[in-house]
């Protein structure tokens, strides 16, 4: 993203740059210079003249030594991360995924968004929590960093695509561009309806369960289909070649029609989303804060459950009044979601005071951290350990919910 938007910068203004071959200043030529003085290559072939190019560059230039210090720096977090042996199976599970189906000749990106489900509903169910928070956040990293590849790989791939199909008019394939991105749109508007109503039909338990949906919300649905990475992604698969050596028929079309679906959906269904919710004067329907209360209040019992055992085992004082203690905690919580609206808000004004007192309390400690480490009474190893403590508990107040204190 800062390439590209360093890119356009030069684009903008026009930068002019020395090219040993006279190569025409189009936006792939400031692409390829944005990126080799972000990452501070230097080649020499391209050298931006005049004083805004040269501060521009500068700048960016100055921007990306930053980026990768912060890279660099994050090395360790990542290597803790990868030492997990769960998380290097959870990464290599879809190359596992899409080998499996090359070989048996079958679709690769299916099965890798079929390895993707069944791997995210076990680590769910097996995975313990602190390694599961260590994959969750190494693999939001990953997924930025991979959407963020194949969009610069399709701008560096663009020039020749085009260049590809240079016996197509500009019109003729911006006219299938719009053809083939109404079709998408349309045909998943007459799926979703489908897939709606059938099971209610099918299935007295779906029906009981799920109710009767409204027209206007399932074509909600239907609109919010913006294609992304995953559609460029598939048409970035397809093989350079046939079997036989020849070029791919029509690969270069398949690419930019990807590209322009991706394009016209963020633009008109993104966009309009709003408004058709706003006209369609479209609301919640509940269903999920209910499901999370009725979640919360059978959670809360299993626990006061396990601690009732728990308290009729104890042999000693201390553990007696601790327990205790712990009970009369989670019999609160209980309480608090079972409450009424009336009660609930009551209760949630008494949650936002208790979050105050604690956080006070933590800001405290951190402080008093920081200066016995200024006094040097503490070396970095020992304040690293105990700031990871002051940090986590701060993020368990400041993230949790009203009904988790």
């Amino acid at each position: 993203g800062l390439i590209g938007g360093f890119a356009l910068l030069h684009w903008s203004l026009d930068t002019s740059l020395t090219a040993g071959r006279n190569e025409a200043h189009s936006f792939i030529t400031y692409l390829y210079f944005s990126g080799t003085t972000f990452f501070t290559l230097g080649y020499g072939d391209l050298v931006p003249i005049g004083t805004w190019g040269r501060i521009s560059s500068v700048l960016e230039a100055g921007i990306g030594f930053g980026f990768l210090a912060i890279v660099i720096s994050y090395l360790p977090v990542l290597y803790q991360a990868f030492s997990r042996r769960e998380i290097t199976i959870s990464l290599l599970t879809p190359f596992a995924a899409y080998l499996a189906a090359e070989a048996l000749q079958v679709g690769s990106i299916l099965a890798v968004v079929g390895a993707a489900l069944y791997a995210g509903s076990h680590d769910a169910r097996f995975i313990d929590a602190p390694t599961r928070a260590h994959s969750w956040e190494v693999w939001r990293m990953l997924q930025f960093a991979f959407n963020g590849l194949v969009f610069l790989i399709l701008g560096v791939q663009l020039h020749s695509v085009v260049e590809g199909l240079s016996g197509s008019t500009a019109i003729g394939l911006a006219g299938y561009a719009l053809i083939l991105s109404a079709a998408v749109i349309v045909l998943r508007l007459a799926w979703v309806f489908p897939a709606a109503y059938l099971p209610l039909l099918l299935s007295k338990r779906t029906r009981d369960r799920e109710g009767s949906f409204r027209p206007r919300n399932v074509f909600i649905v239907g609109w919010a289909g913006v294609r992304g990475s995953v559609t460029l992604a598939a048409a970035l698969s397809t093989p350079l070649t046939t079997a036989t050596g020849a070029p791919f028929p029509g690969r270069e079309l398949l690419i930019l029609l990807a590209a322009s679906v991706i394009v016209v959906t963020l633009l008109l269904n993104a966009t309009t989303l709003p408004l058709f919710i706003r006209m369609l004067k479209l609301r919640g329907d509940g269903v999920a804060a209910r499901e999370e209360r009725a979640a919360r209040i059978a959670t809360a019992q299993a626990g006061i459950g396990a601690l009732r055992q728990r308290l009729s085992k104890a042999t000693h004082a201390d553990e007696t009044r601790f327990t205790q203690a712990l009970l009369t905690q989670y019999e609160h919580r209980l309480q608090r979601h079972s409450a009424n609206a009336d009660r609930r808000q009551h209760l949630n004004a008494l949650h936002d005071t208790q979050r105050d007192i604690w956080l006070d309390a933590v800001k405290a400690e951190r402080k008093e951290l920081m200066e016995m480490r200024k006094a040097d009474v503490i070396d970095d190893e020992v304040m690293r350990v105990l700031q990871a403590d002051i940090d986590l508990e701060e993020t368990l107040i400041v993230g949790a919910t009203r009904h988790e204190l």
